[in-house]
């Protein structure tokens, strides 16, 4: 597996990265559609979304979002990897080599979001138990 800069794959890729989305987070991106207007509107130079690719086939990606807070402070989304393909540490390589980005652009703090679009204001966690370990 190695990770890249998504500006690096080619359209298949891009398509590869869409339909994880749209399997894996469905409540957010409900349609292939959907899921190829998030990364068209986030592959811009401010947002940085690298990709985990075995034998040129995504397996996973996430993104940081254009840092705030006086550019130290940078918002992990999405992060998506292939269902048959979790549980095997896909995730967290993206999420430290997104780390390591950060750093080079001075961060300092990452966090995850939690959209609150759904129903009344509800987040995308609401009713579910969240296990942080």
């Amino acid at each position: 597996m190695k990770i890249i800069n998504m500006t690096q794959v080619n359209e298949k890729q891009i398509i590869q990265a869409a339909q994880i989305l749209t399997d894996s987070l469905p409540m957010g991106w409900p349609t292939f559609q959907d899921a190829m207007d998030e990364i068209k509107e986030r592959l811009i130079p401010e947002n940085t979304l690298l990709v985990a690719v075995e034998n040129n086939i995504v397996i996973g990606w996430g993104g940081i979002l254009a840092p705030g807070y006086g550019g130290n402070v940078f918002e992990l989304h999405p992060l998506a990897v292939r269902s048959d393909k979790r549980n095997r540490g896909i995730g967290r390589a993206v999420v430290t080599a997104l780390e390591d980005e950060a750093r080079k652009q001075s961060g300092l703090t990452m966090y995850l979001g939690a959209d609150d679009e759904i129903g009344d204001g509800e987040t995308s966690f609401a009713n579910h138990a969240i296990l942080v370990s």
